[in-house]
């Protein structure tokens, strides 16, 4: 009667369990029950005789059995139990005091099947206290009142959502019926890791009771039972070892007091005492005065040893051969992330025994590491973890163990393409390229990912269009792309490129030169020709315009500088004592011809050459009759016509000197020719 006083006075709330109720004659819970079976305290004979002396407060359903017998229950406790419900409980309902009688009603009211939500849940009023702390392995009561204003609610079937995901707690999440007052007990198992679990309150049918109805269930370590020490072992010369304390279930044991006293070995003056800190740790520092007589050291909390650190008469030596990355080498993985397994190094001793607490640092380039600095462990390994960089290559991760330096290679691999590069000539196009000569262009074709690296080129593809280019290739090794195209006629065209899931397009803007013919050359001009005569001797003769063709063999001495052997023969007019007679002209000349800018499309140039004349009339009577030397001079343009052809316009004057009388010297004429004609090259 003085517990159930107690958990009334609280405000009808939560009130931890305490101490096992073996203690006492009061029935127990089902989480008692869990609690001292999955503590181990108590032997199955102690078991059966606590439950035949106590029994219990509820009825159990087949799921209570499988819980019981996931805590370790046998045949015997289950019989225990079934013996104490025939006895105890078959007598008949609960009273209405008391979370005991309470649990009762509410099995009975399981029994009766599961009740429905009130109608009105408005007006319902939940009282249960916000939060509870509990020992892990041990157990914890909530308790719930509801209430609609002050009448209290019976016969209201609760579930305790959250308590199933509480690691070593109930497999499912409990119900419970409330009492005549309104009273709902659950009772559960505060699990076996330590943490802070919300819990809530909801009817049967999953509806949730409110804010009001959220529970914590503050799960703290119980005794401590282990002590890890790190390094392990000390040598003469001292050090500081660390020790981190946990319980039976590995939780860390907050503001427990440690003692170090002496086993085989001795350290001299008083026992060092320490509080482990909020995260269950303590620092020792021992130095070489400290340490009077190699031997063992345990590590002592309230009396009890937990763990012990060894003292070593021999120097601890780091073997050359024993430590080395062991695991975690040569992986590979994406650019920007994470290895998926850490990299480990082990550190052995000349004897080849592990070395615990051996601090290694850790270097890298291009990566990142975590952690940067650590000791090994109890096994002599130490893990770090990499992040690659953005720089796809090996990187070599460097590890410093006292006076050994020992490397890992790992692998950064190019992420998936993201974009198509197009270059020329070493340079990105980032628009039309320009095409200016016959010669083929070649595009190079990269795949890079996010983070600019060269990635894989596959499949990849290039198509020509327009009647501009022609597509004479494409291939791709690894990364890389090439694809060339054959320059057809001026204009614009456009090569669209598709590798690695990914497509673009360049444009080209075709202007093709015209380029000159070299070698030997065959052509022929045709001409329209003043003429114009000045013969002294013959004052009276008047020369008039005619028509003149020439053929002519050349050969081009560079692109630019051409030579030609040429033959001319015209038809003239000239007056002739107030008579027009056709006069015959005759050339034999060397001219050269120089390109101003042969990579055009309409080549401009100069011509200049000279040669020997003759003109002759045809009529007897009225004679005109001249041959001597003459030289020219003159201006044009070349258009390719065909690969062979090439297209003459030529402006030039041709200036007639006489040379070889004694009467005449100088200038005696000129003709003055615009002619067109055509060039191939054989």
């Amino acid at each position: 009667m003085r517990r159930r006083a107690v958990v009334l006075a609280v405000g009808l709330g939560l009130l931890p369990t305490g101490a096992v109720r073996a203690q006492g004659t009061e029935p127990l819970g089902k989480a008692d029950l869990v609690r001292v079976l999955a503590t181990g305290a108590l032997t199955k004979s102690d078991i059966v005789a606590l439950v035949g002396r106590n029994c219990v407060t509820f009825r159990p359903t087949e799921r209570d059995r499988a819980d019981l017998r996931a805590a370790g229950a046998d045949d015997t406790v289950l019989a225990a139990l079934d013996q104490c419900v025939r006895t105890r409980l078959g007598r008949g309902p609960a009273g209405p005091a008391g979370p005991a009688r309470a649990a009762g009603a509410a099995g009975a009211a399981k029994r009766a099947g599961p009740a429905a939500p009130p109608r009105e849940a408005a007006g319902l009023r939940v009282i249960v206290a916000p939060r509870v702390a509990a020992e892990a392995g041990t157990g914890a009561d909530v308790l719930v009142r509801l209430l609609r204003g002050a009448t209290p609610q019976p016969g209201v079937q609760l579930l305790l959502r959250g308590v199933s995901a509480i690691p070593g707690s109930l497999a499912q999440d409990p119900v419970a019926v409330t009492n005549a007052r309104g009273f709902a007990s659950f009772g559960i198992p505060a699990g076996t890791t330590a943490g802070t679990y919300r819990l809530t309150l909801a009817f049967s049918n999953g509806q949730p009771i409110g804010p009001a109805g959220q529970i914590d269930l503050i799960t703290t370590a119980t005794r401590a039972a282990r002590a890890v020490v790190v390094p392990a072992a000390l040598s003469p010369i001292g050090g500081t070892v660390t020790i981190t304390v946990t319980d039976g279930y590995g939780n860390r044991v907050v503001g427990a007091p440690l003692e170090l006293r002496p086993l085989t070995g001795a350290l001299a003056g008083t026992q060092p005492s320490r509080t482990t800190d909020t995260q269950g740790q303590a620092t020792f520092a021992l130095p070489a005065t400290m340490v009077r007589r190699a031997g063992e050291v345990g590590v002592f909390v309230r009396g009890m040893r937990v763990g012990s650190l060894a003292i070593t008469l021999q120097p601890l030596v780091l073997s050359d051969q024993g430590t080395q990355f062991t695991r975690g080498l040569e992986q590979h993985g994406p650019v920007g992330t994470r290895l998926e397994q850490p990299l480990v190094l082990e550190a052995h001793d000349t004897t080849g025994a592990p070395l615990a607490g051996q601090l290694v640092e850790f270097a890298v380039s291009g990566a990142e590491l975590a952690p940067a600095a650590a000791t090994s462990d109890s096994s002599g390994a130490v893990r770090v973890r990499v992040t690659l960089g953005r720089h796809a290559g090996p990187v070599i991760v460097t590890a410093k163990v006292g006076t050994l330096t020992r490397t890992a290679t790992v692998h950064a691999d190019p992420g998936p393409a993201t974009e198509l590069v197009v270059e020329r000539d070493g340079v990105a196009v980032t628009g039309p390229v320009p095409v200016r000569s016959r010669d083929a262009v070649v595009l190079r074709v990269v795949a890079r990912d996010t983070y600019g690296n060269e990635t894989a080129l596959t499949p990849f593809t290039a198509v020509a269009s327009g009647p501009t280019i022609r597509l004479r290739g494409a291939s791709a090794a690894g990364a890389q792309g090439v694809v060339t195209i054959e320059p057809r006629a001026s204009g614009a065209g456009q090569v669209e490129v598709r590798g690695s899931g990914l497509e673009t397009r360049v444009a080209l803007q075709v202007a093709l030169p015209v380029t000159l013919p070299e070698g030997w050359v065959l052509g022929a001009r045709g001409s329209w020709t003043g003429f114009s005569y000045a013969y002294k001797p013959l004052p009276y003769i008047q020369g008039r315009p005619g028509v003149r063709g020439e053929l002519f063999a050349g050969h081009a001495l560079s692109p630019r500088l051409r030579l030609e052997l040429t033959g001319g023969f015209g038809s003239l007019k000239a007056d002739s004592a107030a008579r027009e007679v056709s006069v015959a002209l005759t050339q034999g000349y060397v001219r050269a011809e120089y390109a101003l800018a042969p990579d055009r499309a309409v080549v401009p140039l100069l011509a200049f050459g000279g040669g020997a004349f003759r003109i002759k009339s045809d009529d007897r009577r009225h004679i005109v009759y001249h041959t001597s030397f003459f030289w020219l001079a003159g201006v044009g343009f070349d258009a390719r016509v065909s690969r062979s052809a090439i297209a003459e316009v030529r402006l030039e004057t041709h200036q007639l000197n006489e040379m070889s009388t004694p009467y005449v010297t100088g200038h005696v004429g000129a003709l003055t020719v615009v002619e067109a004609g055509l060039r191939v090259a054989p």
